[in-house]
């Protein structure tokens, strides 16, 4: 399994509720939490976790963050040897603020992330790989280039896309699910990319475009999974409503395609991968 995508370090700061009108210039932070993150590392984390044999292809600067994210995966058993460290680049970093309802507002800064992956990836991808792509590489031009070459050579590719991904996908994206077989958005993202009011419906208009098999990420409600054979919700068990769910569509995406390499049906791989994120967000 290949993951390609973003490498970054996340701050992430819980506050008390707060009034933005008052332009408040001071807030308490009650907890502070700087790990390694990224959509490419969270979900490289969550399948090796899942006993998968994980390799990653992304950019880090030659920064003490850097270090820090090559040691986290080497420590996991995860392969960094196409991780490229970027010499004028710092490594990205995402501020995440969470508020006690659980709701998040980020500030990201994509750093090396958003340059030119060189030399080209031409063949580190072959027909027998599974890819994890995210909606952040099309950010750029440069890592989008990277995100097309990839996406062309792996014989199994999972989507999962960003909100900015699904806000502009019926105006400028469509043409980026070319040849995506697992499509993973949340229930925010289906329906902007879909303009429907149900998970059924959503996933439906999507699968009519031409993706193979669609799960809808429902949060609380567990996942809504949509292909030819299967559509059904899968439920998992309830979570804190003031949890953190950073991360968790991430896990999501990791543990279903190590369950899934390693033989495990569509509907026993989603179920796993519910468990996966709900475990994030309870930790």
């Amino acid at each position: 399994m290949i993951c390609f995508g973003d490498l970054c370090i996340d701050v992430v700061a819980r506050t008390p509720a707060f009034n933005p009108a008052l332009d408040e210039s001071d807030t308490t932070i009650e907890q502070l939490r700087i790990r390694v993150a990224g959509s490419a590392a969270n979900c490289a984390l969550a399948a090796a976790t899942a006993g998968a044999h994980v390799d990653v292809i992304g950019l880090v600067g030659k920064d003490a963050f850097g270090d820090m994210i090559l040691d986290k995966l080497t420590t996991a058993q995860i392969g960094t040897s196409l991780i490229l460290r970027h010499a004028q680049e710092q490594t990205g970093v995402v501020i995440s603020r969470v508020r006690p309802n659980g709701d998040r507002s980020f500030l990201s800064y994509r750093g090396a992330n958003a340059q030119t992956y060189s030399p080209s990836p031409a063949h580190i991808v072959t027909s027998s790989d599974y890819l994890y792509l995210c909606g952040y590489s099309l950010q750029s031009e440069a890592s989008a280039e990277t995100f097309h070459t990839l996406k062309s050579q792996a014989g199994t590719v999972l989507f999962d896309p960003t909100y900015l991904f699904a806000r502009d996908w019926r105006a400028h994206q469509k043409e980026n699910l070319a040849g995506v077989h697992i499509l993973t958005p949340n229930w925010e993202e289906a329906q902007l990319m879909t303009g429907q009011t149900t998970p059924a419906d959503c996933a439906h208009a999507l699968c009519d475009i031409g993706v193979h098999t669609v799960i809808v990420k429902l949060g609380p409600q567990g996942c809504y999974l949509h292909n030819a054979d299967v559509r059904q919700v899968i439920s998992t068990a309830p979570v804190t409503e003031k949890a953190d769910t950073t991360g968790a569509g991430d896990a999501f995406c990791g543990t279903l395609l190590a369950h899934c390499i390693q033989g495990t049906d569509l509907l026993q791989s989603a179920a796993a991968a519910n468990e996966a994120a709900r475990n994030i967000v309870c930790s």
